[in-house]
């Protein structure tokens, strides 16, 4: 039995020895290995192996069980369920009625249905009939909506009203039969769905386009830490503008001369990303867009700060190129 025992530890040990890893840590110390990792994560091929298995149709999701399409153009909703495989699996399937007018929501009252990506902030039971018997919010106008200064409100998926007739069209949301509606209301959690709007057939995914956009994240997460501030600068887009508290409109040249004297204070940072979703943002353009959304965990001495960071970016020639954040 003992002979057995110095067997296995010696096998374990030959298996360490074989690890480039922990030969690098051995002979090089912690800090390599971080390097190594490093690199690895900025690396493409990286990417393209480790999510060789991944159903990427609809993106990369950490935080959505179900994805919901809308073609507009094909008046059609299908949902759409992520398995225990990584598989997504068409679980609902409706005829929808859309806003009278075509193209993507501008502003109040243009009755056009919004192209983009969406969340299902709230399920609402105490609607007027009108609306059949519950809505679901959406938030519209999110985040790359505001910065494109487009407005509106009250964008839902709901019924249709039972005791009187009503025109083919809605004033900009999703509408459906009744049954449909309450069949949809049991077979997702709101709170773990994304809608994904276009006016036509939605254009998938694949693994290069996603390989591409982790790899980009993590050579700007790196640049962010190592205080590089051409680099970080870099995967940002000339046009960029986000919108903070109170409505106030940041540029580019005005972000930039902000960051400058954050990268001037030459701080030590800790930056950690994790529950990473990367969702194709339906455009009319036609675009390489999406919507980055994840967990970070910012330490350096002068701040610290958790919560989820959103990007919208732009994928031109294998790099991010970041269009609005939070």
């Amino acid at each position: 039995m003992l002979r057995k025992i110095l067997f296995l530890l010696l096998c374990c040990d030959l298996l360490l020895l074989a690890n480039p890893l922990v030969d690098l840590y051995r002979t090089k110390g912690i800090s390599a290995v971080e390097d190594e990792i490093n690199k690895s994560l900025q690396d493409v091929n990286y990417w393209k192996k480790a999510l060789l298995d991944e159903d990427l149709r609809f993106g990369y999701l950490s935080n959505f069980d179900y994805v919901l399409v809308s073609h507009k153009s094909d008046f059609n909703l299908e949902v759409f369920k992520k398995s225990g495989s990584k598989k997504y699996d068409k679980i609902f399937n409706s005829k929808i009625l859309v806003g009278q007018a075509s193209g993507d929501k501008q502003i109040e009252g243009d009755l056009k249905t919004p192209v983009g990506v969406y969340e299902l902030v709230r399920k609402n039971t105490n609607v007027d009939p009108f609306y059949g018997p519950l809505a679901l919010v959406t938030s519209y106008p999110n985040l790359f909506d505001m910065s494109l200064g487009k407005n509106g409100h009250g964008i839902w998926i709901h019924g249709v009203p039972e005791a009187s007739q009503r025109d083919n069209f809605t004033q900009g949301c999703i509408a459906m039969e009744n049954d449909a509606l309450l069949k949809l209301d049991g077979l997702i959690d709101f709170q773990k769905s994304i809608l994904l709007i276009n006016e036509n057939e939605f254009t998938q995914t694949n693994i290069d386009d996603i390989s591409s956009i982790f790899a980009s994240i993590y050579a700007w997460q790196n640049s962010w830490k190592m205080n590089d501030l051409n680099t970080y600068l870099s995967f940002y887009d000339d046009g960029f503008l986000r919108v903070k508290q109170g409505g106030i409109k940041e540029d580019y040249n005005s972000f930039k001369r902000y960051k400058s004297i954050i990268f001037g204070r030459n701080e030590r940072k800790q930056i950690v990303f994790s529950d990473i979703n990367i969702i194709p943002y339906p455009n009319i353009g036609k675009k390489k867009l999406f919507k980055i959304e994840m967990q970070q965990d910012y330490w350096a001495p002068s701040f610290q700060s958790s919560g989820k960071k959103t990007l919208y970016v732009e994928l031109k020639n294998g790099k991010i190129s970041i269009l609005t954040e939070s």
